[in-house]
């Protein structure tokens, strides 16, 4: 009995602690941010596509992570068997919610980073930029859409409790790890680009 009260209470830190890295995270983020935007304004210099782009994917990732805290409220981040039952299909759906924000948000700050790259590039490398972006961006969209459109009817992606079917989770589980690879292999190539331009 008291090791599974242990295991109950450690279980439940785990909530406020997401909460406080994805805080820290975004607001060191946002001081980033601030800095780029600060930085072109104080030069008199109007802000461009990338910019705004940034901004949009900032602004939905501090979108996801408000919506993690609010799910942390319902009981996420504790054991399974120590959630109201009333709020599973709940957080199931915010974490629904969360996931495609933060893979558009991710998509988005690659993008305004290919946008930035573009303005210091000609020819061969361009067309290579954008290729990039336009696969970055199908391989997350889809990835993103998949998290609705995978169970006939939609409801029983978040409500286990609805009757109908899923696609193989199998099939889930491989695409996302393609689009986590292609997405991990545009951050590197789009970081290594600058010292080939350079």
């Amino acid at each position: 009995m008291a090791s599974i009260t242990q295991r109950a209470s450690a279980v439940e830190t785990h909530g406020p602690k997401v909460n406080i890295v994805i805080w820290l995270l975004m607001a060191l983020s946002a001081v980033f941010l601030g800095l780029r935007v600060f930085c072109k304004l104080a030069t008199h210099r109007r802000l461009w596509w990338d910019d705004h782009i940034l901004i949009v994917g900032w602004t939905l990732q501090l979108a996801a992570v408000s919506l993690i805290t609010v799910n942390i409220t319902l009981g996420f981040g504790r054991h399974v068997i120590d959630i109201d039952p009333a709020n599973i299909s709940q957080i199931a759906l915010i974490s629904n919610v969360v996931t495609t924000l933060s893979m558009l948000a991710a998509v988005l700050t690659k993008t305004s980073f290919g946008l930035t790259l573009l303005r210091i590039s000609d020819g061969y490398m361009k067309l290579f930029i954008w290729v990039a972006i336009c696969i970055m961006n199908i391989a997350m969209g889809l990835g993103a859409l998949f998290q609705w459109v995978q169970c006939t009817p939609a409801r029983k992606v978040w409500d286990f409790s609805v009757p109908g079917t899923c696609w193989d989770q199998n099939a889930m589980t491989a695409y996302a790890i393609f689009a986590a690879a292609i997405s991990g292999a545009m951050d590197a190539t789009l970081s290594l680009l600058p010292w080939k331009i350079i």
